[in-house]
């Protein structure tokens, strides 16, 4: 269904799937599981819930094993940018698409990579960047005419068209054109562009106004009007005529179409508004799917440990039953033991009276027990002596191991005292603290922060900076910085605003960050104590 576009209406099954292959799975499989659930969210329109799944997926990935599936991994940071660009979160686009050309060059899926590269022109050209929109149009169009996609390569050209118009530059447009027009296979004999790629008609009426053919300008204008129905074509039909009729000095037309352009202004607003809202429906919808998920995985820990609580307390019944029956056993067994010795007794001695002859035999057999008893006394002497020394080597191990409470209780002091000072001489630092109040305030930091942030570890932890350095490949970005806050006695809170995730997000960061530095399991304070105790900070 997701390789031939079919949407996906439910997650049942694939839940069951995530299951059962986080228990029994190979990292390649969890992967690609948690990858459709994604998909699956994606179709039901469901981002947050499908980039957390994306996310799932890539945290399952190995990428030091040799038979990593860098192929999926490239597709799951290919969905991740779709999202990101549909929620308007066009930096985390671009962030994706590196990814996802990285590890398409890696899976040798050439054509994916160079796709993911060239999606980068969109989030650029929003993001009103048009000098790195051009260098990615170019640079992507030279590697797929290399590769041999040369359908592909000219199917891209008429994007930085529009932007080569607008600064002058008019023989590198009709070039563009030429190369769309000749070589991109979207065009039937008569020459009109297949459905869904009618704004070409806007962009080829824009050329012959920046040429000053008005005619043919507004030729393909109307032509946009009339075969583009969505808000988009129309509203650039309008807008193209209204500049049309400027240009040309018939004020009446421009003022018509300029007012029509205006009002579909506000109806793609409004759509846009529209889908706005609905994505915040969903962005509630999954926060409170979330808490009550939560709330279940509470309930069923808390019912875990009752039943555990009351099978340990059956098995302690159980154990001192079993000791209580096993002790009056033995103290029966005894008793039996000492009746049958009197029984034997009382026959020896009526015997003695009828038959004095056996009085010999009686005193040697009475001899013979005395020397048992002796005997008997003698291994229980024995036995006190090992028993008191035993108890002298408990006690010295008990002296040992309050020696080292004692010590482990003031390398903690230490260390708490040392992370104090380092935190008091962070503040004095007014870099450090403007990050605090940016965050404080809800900011997340932009691109140069975390180069200062960078340079500032890098200056001032140079222990911490290599130890980073030599374990950077085994991170994810938000792990890499979670780390550097981290580090920098940021608190759970100002990290979240920081990178712009949730808090209980960032916390399950922290956890996967120190189980890859460290290979151990820790709670969130553990970790911080984990990464705080890796170098010191200059001057402290």
């Amino acid at each position: 269904m997701n390789r031939h576009y079919v949407a996906m209406t439910s997650d049942s099954l694939l839940l069951l799937a995530c299951r059962y292959y986080d228990r029994h799975g190979t990292p390649n499989e969890r992967m690609r599981a948690h990858y459709l659930l994604g998909c699956a969210y994606r179709d039901m329109g469901e981002a947050p819930q499908a980039l957390e799944c994306y996310q799932d997926a890539i945290n399952n990935a190995d990428t030091t094993s040799t038979d990593c599936d860098y192929k999926t991994l490239c597709r799951v940071y290919a969905q991740m940018s779709d999202v990101f660009y549909y929620q308007n979160l066009f930096e985390n686009q671009l962030v994706s698409l590196d990814r996802a050309t990285y590890y398409g060059y890696l899976a040798k899926d050439t054509l994916a990579a160079l796709l993911a590269y060239a999606q980068k022109m969109d989030g650029y050209k929003i993001l009103s960047i048009p000098d790195s929109m051009l260098y990615v149009f170019e640079s992507s169009q030279s590697l797929l005419q290399e590769a041999g996609y040369q359908k592909i390569a000219a199917g891209m050209s008429l994007t930085p068209i529009e932007y080569l118009l607008d600064r002058g530059d008019i023989p590198r447009a009709k070039q563009l054109f030429d190369i769309y027009e000749s070589e991109s296979g979207f065009f039937d004999v008569n020459n009109n562009i297949e459905e869904g790629r009618e704004i070409y008609y806007y962009i080829k009426g824009y050329y012959y106004l920046k040429t000053c053919r008005y005619d043919s300008a507004e030729y393909f204008f109307r032509k946009e009007l009339a075969t583009g129905r969505d808000f988009n074509n129309q509203n650039a039909g309008m807008h193209g005529l209204a500049l049309l009729f400027q240009q040309a000095h018939e004020p009446d037309s421009a003022a018509k179409y300029a007012l029509g352009s205006y009002a579909m202004n506000d109806s793609v607003y409004a759509h846009k508004t529209t889908k706005e809202v609905a994505a915040t429906k969903a962005l509630y919808d999954y926060t409170r799917y979330a808490h009550e998920a939560q709330q279940s995985k509470i309930d069923a820990i808390q019912s875990q440990l009752r039943f555990i609580v009351a099978a340990i307390i059956a098995i302690l019944v159980l154990a001192l039953a079993i000791f209580f029956a096993y002790g009056y056993h033995s103290v029966q067994k005894k008793r039996r033991k000492e009746k049958v010795h009197y029984q034997r007794l009382q026959d020896s001695y009526r015997r003695t009276e009828k038959e004095l002859s056996e009085l010999r035999d009686f005193a040697r057999m009475t001899s013979e027990w005395k020397e048992q008893t002796a005997q008997e006394v003698n291994r229980l002497h024995q036995s006190e002596q090992m028993l008191k020394e035993l108890i002298s080597e408990k006690e010295l191990e008990l002296d040992r191991l309050d020696a080292e409470l004692t010590r482990y209780r003031k390398k903690e002091e230490l260390t708490a005292a040392a992370s104090s000072d380092e935190e008091s001489l962070l503040r004095e630092f007014s870099f450090y603290q403007d990050l605090l109040r940016l965050t404080d305030q809800g900011h997340p930091l932009s691109e140069n922060d975390w180069k200062a942030v960078q340079e500032f570890q890098k200056d001032h932890l140079p222990q911490f900076h290599q130890f980073l350095s030599d374990n950077r490949h085994a991170l994810t970005d938000y792990e890499y910085r979670v780390c550097l806050l981290v580090r920098l006695y940021f608190k759970p809170k100002n990290i979240a605003n920081a990178l712009g995730l949730d808090a209980s997000y960032v916390t399950r960061v922290r956890r996967s960050m120190v189980k890859k530095l460290f290979g151990v399991a820790a709670s969130s304070k553990e970790a911080d104590m984990l990464v705080r105790q890796i170098g010191r900070i200059k001057g402290c």
